[in-house]
């Protein structure tokens, strides 16, 4: 799918060190290109009932062969031509939940809403939690 390069190849073009992963820096429509060519490969493999590491690395191949003429005939760019992403998928998960604990904080307190009256549990007693507002002689 990448003219002939190799992953190392990728991960050097793209800039990224050791460690860091080529799926977490890719954009999405090259992301959705090498998810399309993997279920491709995929179906071919079992088609063809390949069983050997040879045929199934030759089939992986025809399948991003597929894919680039694919996107060569819609006149997109080739997934060499994409951006990397500035921020790694994983980065960005990160910041994602960062985001949601800071609103939930400032929403209801460090404590997530305990002992604001909104702890989120059902309770169905008008006298409040076991204990409260309740006489020990009844």
């Amino acid at each position: 799918m990448y003219n002939g390069e190799t992953a190392r190849d990728i991960h050097l073009r793209k800039g990224l060190t050791k460690g860091q992963h080529i799926l977490d820096y890719m954009g999405s429509t090259e992301l959705a290109a090498n998810s399309f060519r993997a279920a491709l490969a995929r179906e071919m493999l079992a088609r063809d009932r390949v069983t050997d590491k040879d045929t199934a690395n030759r089939t992986h191949n025809a399948a991003g062969r597929l894919v680039r003429r694919t996107m060569e005939e819609a006149g997109v760019p080739m997934p060499e031509e994409l951006p990397t992403p500035a921020k790694s998928y994983q980065h960005l998960k990160r910041e994602v939940g960062e985001r949601e604990r800071s609103a939930l904080e400032d929403r209801y307190g460090l404590w997530g809403g305990l002992g604001s009256g909104d702890s989120g549990a059902d309770n169905d007693d008008p006298d409040g939690p076991k204990g409260e507002g309740k006489s020990l002689s009844r």
